[in-house]
């Protein structure tokens, strides 16, 4: 007996033995993080440790054109100039992020630690830069939300961002004022997956740091004015293309386009982020003679579907495959353009360049072209349009995720269920204009910022009169009930299952939908549907509660941070609330979520949040001490 005894402590020896040595050879091939780098931008390896990626963007304005440009518009290597930047080919001044527009790309990978200086050189204005995608889950009061989150950053100040890249995909930096024209500075914000946590890898064969697709509204001067005409240009990575241009024999056009190196008979993944700005209207996104494959929404996978062309709302990013499968070694355009319901038409192009010849013999393209024949779904959509009953198109309700509704939220009742019905109501001008003003409400309440940050001097405002909800409103606002103006918190308890129903009641002039974003985290979209919100609120509770307000996905629903709400219409949301802070729910067009068409959620207490940043910056209101002349 003492034998076997003997036995099994050396075999239990042995493993534990084992074990150690493998993974101490596992640590000693796993390079250790050093303390800063410049550029993080690397292939993704699941043994690697996070890396420290230090970043600097310096906020200013800076003139299209100018004379940095050199000879641009009639010598084309000139445009190629650092600092030269030429959006739609008129000299004006512009706001831009290290001379660059859009701002630099901040390539990571998933979990590296990101530590951003911003540095604010914009005179007279305070900012602060959201990071969309990112839940925050350890760093709420680095999500970027002024009087939120943080304070704005003051002109010529540095503000330090430190946070962790936790959520992988295709997503967006953005500054977050309310003012349209500041809100125009972004820039992407990649953060990549190690080859095997990457439910797509085996779709494509490159996925080029270079392939990054950002469309954005540009506004067009008056020609009589120096204010602009409220119309907008399609811009594709800083630059404007129309047709004429593109098809012209000048190689300045040619040359002046933005461009996209792809390498014959590979399937490259292509990155597309629309940053929307002022105007806010859909844009379809189509390459000639391909087929895009689209993989993710927002940086979550999704079953993958082989369309013609799609169609995303501002702030979404969508990531397709296009294979190189053309057998004639030419440039084909990328086209993005405004839809027919936008009241303002506009289109812009870049070129995909065919740079190689595959390694392979000519009847492997043919063999391309057999895999993707004409899908039957032509244009994979995220808005509300009529064609999308039509049988070649598929639209966000019928949109599948490749992870599963987790089991806890894929139950009929959730343990809260918030009904958010939004609209426009009309009051009285109190300015020297005689027309009436639109303001906009969320269960009849028009959101403002408070004095102070919720998160981080949320004391200061506990005696203020301006905290607000649906069944506790400010005395102020008794003889107001069409036009309550407060800052609107919704208290949701840490860890509960939230079911939320965005209500379009309509009252502006819309015919577009309004998109509505997020902050700390991500939800299922689990229903959508146009032209339910002519019913009482009443009767749309009882409907949701009984069953038969809408189809409901709850198998395989697919995972965003911004989504479009159908005019006249409802879209069902669930989440987990298990990130504690105050996370803004807001309209996605400046003008409409500054004038408030926003919420905060209030998940968790005070208890449950990160201690205060040491240092951390504050604002609020000062009143003087009592002089008295003598």
């Amino acid at each position: 007996m003492g034998v076997g005894v003997i036995i099994t402590f050396a075999h239990r020896t042995s493993v534990i033995l084992g074990v150690a040595s493998l993974a101490a050879f596992v640590l000693y091939l796993t390079p250790m993080p050093e303390l800063y780098h410049a550029n993080c931008e690397r292939p993704c390896h699941e043994l690697d440790w996070p890396m420290i990626c230090r970043v600097k963007l310096s906020l200013e304005s800076h003139q299209l054109l100018g004379s940095w440009c050199a000879d641009c518009h009639q010598n084309v290597s000139d445009c190629d100039i650092k600092d030269c930047l030429t959006a739609d080919g008129i000299p004006r001044y512009t706001l831009s992020a290290n001379r660059q527009l859009p701002g630099p790309a901040i390539q990571v990978c998933e979990n590296d630690i990101l530590v951003v200086d911003v540095t604010n050189r914009i005179a007279g204005q305070g900012v602060a830069i959201h990071w969309r995608g990112q839940p925050q889950k350890e760093t709420p009061y680095m999500d970027g939300v002024a009087m939120v989150t943080q304070c704005p950053i003051p002109a010529h100040t540095t503000f330090q961002y430190k946070f962790r890249a936790s959520q992988a995909g295709t997503h967006l930096w953005q500054i977050h004022t309310g003012n349209g024209q500041i809100d125009a500075l972004f820039g992407p914000l990649i953060v990549r997956q190690a080859d095997r946590r990457e439910v797509h890898r085996k779709l494509y064969d490159v996925d080029d740091p270079n392939h990054i697709v950002v469309i954005s509204e540009w506004p067009i001067p008056d020609k009589t004015e120096t204010t602009t005409a409220g119309s907008a240009a399609l811009l594709i990575n800083g630059r404007a293309q129309n047709k004429m241009e593109l098809d012209s024999e000048d190689p300045h056009y040619k040359h002046a386009s933005t461009r996209f190196n792809v390498t014959g008979g590979k399937r490259h993944r292509m990155r597309v982020i629309y940053a929307g700005s002022q105007i806010g209207c859909p844009v379809s996104v189509q390459v000639e003679n391909h087929q895009l494959q689209v993989i993710a929404m927002d940086g979550h996978p999704i079953s993958p579907q082989v369309v013609q062309s799609l169609i995303l709302a501002p702030g979404e990013r969508i990531d397709f495959v296009l294979k190189a499968d053309q057998t004639e070694f030419l440039s084909y355009w990328l086209k993005a353009e405004t839809r027919p319901s936008c009241h303002r038409q506009s289109s812009s192009y870049a070129l995909i360049d065919y740079m190689f010849r595959p390694s392979k013999e000519p009847s492997s393209l043919s063999h391309l072209n057999e895999e993707t024949a004409t899908p039957q779904t032509k244009v994979l959509s995220t808005v509300t349009e009529d064609e999308c009953s039509k049988s070649d198109h598929i639209c966000l309700p019928k949109i599948k995720s490749m992870i599963k509704l987790p089991t806890d939220l894929a139950v009929e009742k959730m343990d809260l269920t918030l009904y958010l019905p939004f609209d426009f109501v009309t009051v009285p001008s109190h300015t020297d204009f005689p027309d009436p003003l639109l303001k906009p409400r969320i269960n009849n309440i028009t959101f403002m910022f408070p004095s102070s940050p919720l998160l981080s001097q949320a004391a200061d405002l506990q005696e203020s009169n301006s905290l607000c909800s649906n069944t506790k409103r400010p005395k102020y606002c008794m003889d107001e009930a069409g036009a309550c103006q407060c800052v609107h918190v919704i208290d949701i308890p840490l860890n509960s299952r939230v079911e939320l129903l965005l209500i379009d009641r309509g009252g502006d002039d819309l015919t577009d939908e309004h998109v509505f974003h997020l902050h700390g985290g991500s939800f299922y979209v689990v229903g959508s549907k146009q032209g339910l919100a002519d019913n009482s609120m009443e009767t749309i509770r009882k409907l949701n509660v009984e069953g038969g307000l809408l189809e409901k996905n709850l198998k395989d629903p697919v995972i965003k941070d911004t989504v479009p709400v159908p005019p006249g219409g409802i879209a069902v949301l669930r989440f987990k609330a298990d990130n504690p802070g105050y996370w803004l729910l807001h309209d996605q067009k400046a003008a409409h979520w500054s004038q408030g068409l926003d919420v905060i959620l209030h998940v968790g207490n005070s208890n449950d949040l990160p201690s205060v940043p040491e240092n951390f910056p504050r604002c609020g209101n000062w009143v003087g001490p009592e002089y008295f002349l003598i």
